[in-house]
């Protein structure tokens, strides 16, 4: 990875990014977008650095620890294909893929949850303000 031009890596990310098939599980796993009648608003708001720069350090160190967890998960198959394994090992292999997508959904999910902190408190909104194109939930007692 080292060696490798960074405009060839970025052309591989984005290929393997557009091969990963769709998973549609619910509001936990779409993508969240700026509306667009606020993005104005947001190129004028002035952040502060050291937080920013913070959240993004936070952010590389979750999808790290989702790396090593895929890197676990690939030795795990790879030990399985050139000495054979039980059911035992596939589904611990089966199991350690399942905590690991629930992990990349929690953590996506929470770095949009900071996205929309900063969105409210750049544009001074209250927490209570609905975002549009957002549905709340009525809580059922």
């Amino acid at each position: 990875m080292e060696e490798t031009p960074s405009a060839d890596m970025r052309i591989t990310i984005k290929r393997y990014a557009q091969d990963i098939p769709f998973y549609d599980g619910g509001s936990w796993t779409r993508s969240e977008v700026i509306n667009k009648s606020f993005v104005s608003y947001l190129k004028r708001y002035k952040a502060d650095a050291h937080s920013t720069i913070s959240q993004k350090y936070k952010d590389a160190d979750r999808l790290r620890l989702a790396a090593r967890a895929a890197t676990e998960i690939f030795e795990d198959l790879q030990y399985v294909k050139n000495h054979g394994g039980d059911q035992s090992a596939i589904d611990q292999i089966m199991e350690k893929t399942r905590r690991l997508s629930i992990y990349s959904f929690v953590s996506a999910r929470h770095i949009g949850k900071e996205a929309r902190e900063i969105t409210t408190k750049s544009l001074s909104l209250t927490e209570n303000v609905q975002v549009p194109g957002r549905r709340r939930r009525r809580r059922q007692s």
